[in-house]
């Protein structure tokens, strides 16, 4: 928190971060003459676990996993392979409300294919929105061989959502206390083997890159060699956003697969220049916020750049 007599003012005294639970079904349609799932953009063709594709999605949500019970919205969003070695996207959602008692209101959260979701904010209801929550496959419909082509699939979504004045920290979890975990570790980009790829290429007028999709799944590592622990993977995407400097926007998550965080995931965010900002978490970083500070350890334009993270976050 920054400021002075602006910052006493920005909270509404009387209000209280509340807990709300809820509960629903999201359809995907990749089959037939009206999909709600579409692939605009291809990923190299020589992944089948569709790296760097992008889908863009415009799904109904019901309330009961039958068709014909309350549509009280649409998930609107989009996902990203991001994964070399399997099948992972990193999706980015909108849950508009169209109708029920949240009827106006949104809720954004992200997550990848395989594991919990974070929520990072909402307007309406649920303004100053943060949480966590579960998804499963309720039902799974495949035609053919090919299951993201020609399927139908039934998803059910636990979310646990706060809502207004973040500074009432003791309303929602009275037994948890948040608490500071430092982070530093190594991001290595492999320029010989690519462990980034570019899948969009921007207008070329642009020398700075603007328009530019990168992809990337980049090995993290404790150390500055690669030959010290491996403790995870940067999986994300990065979209240059700039018209008179080269500065992409990255949208990164940190996926834990060793070391005492395994199987746990940070979502970060960063700009080519500046600091990081942390927008939620799973596993022992549910809940997470937080900052991090970035800077190039090499740069090595024939071999591998290494990236090092000092990162600072707040979980529960």
């Amino acid at each position: 928190m920054t400021g002075n007599s602006m910052a006493t003012r920005s909270h509404p005294p009387k209000m209280e971060e509340k807990m709300t639970h809820l509960h629903f079904y999201m359809r995907y349609n990749f089959n037939g003459s009206n999909p709600t799932a579409i692939r605009v953009v291809e990923g190299p063709k020589n992944k089948t676990t569709l790296f760097g594709s992008i889908l863009v999605m415009d799904n109904p949500v019901t309330a009961g996993p039958e068709m014909n019970t309350e549509l009280i919205g649409r998930v609107q969003g989009f996902g990203v392979g991001v994964s070399w070695d399997s099948f992972n996207f990193l999706n980015m959602m909108n849950l508009v409300f169209t109708g029920g008692k949240y009827k106006g209101s949104t809720l954004s959260y992200q997550y990848r294919t395989r594991s919990e979701l974070w929520i990072v904010g909402g307007t309406g209801k649920f303004r100053l929105a943060r949480g966590y929550g579960m998804r499963k496959i309720y039902s799974y419909n495949q035609t053919t061989a090919s299951s993201l082509v020609n399927s139908t699939i039934l998803i059910s979504i636990l979310l646990c959502a706060m809502t207004g004045n973040s500074m009432a920290t003791k309303s929602h979890h009275p037994k948890m206390e948040e608490k500071m975990t430092h982070l530093h570790f190594y991001i290595h980009f492999n320029l010989s083997n690519p462990t980034a790829v570019g899948v969009v290429e921007g207008p070329e007028n642009y020398t700075t890159s603007f328009g530019t999709i990168l992809v990337m799944d980049n090995p993290v590592t404790v150390g500055p060699g690669m030959e010290t622990e491996h403790i995870g993977q940067a999986q994300g995407f990065a979209v240059g956003v700039s018209m008179e400097n080269f500065n992409f926007l990255n949208i990164v998550n940190l996926v834990f697969t060793g070391g005492k965080y395994k199987g746990s995931t940070v979502s970060l965010q960063y700009r080519t220049t500046g600091e990081l900002w942390i927008v939620g978490g799973t596993g022992k970083f549910r809940l997470a916020r937080g900052y991090g500070m970035r800077k190039n350890y090499s740069v090595n334009q024939n071999e591998e750049d290494i990236l090092e993270i000092d990162a600072f976050v707040l979980h529960y």
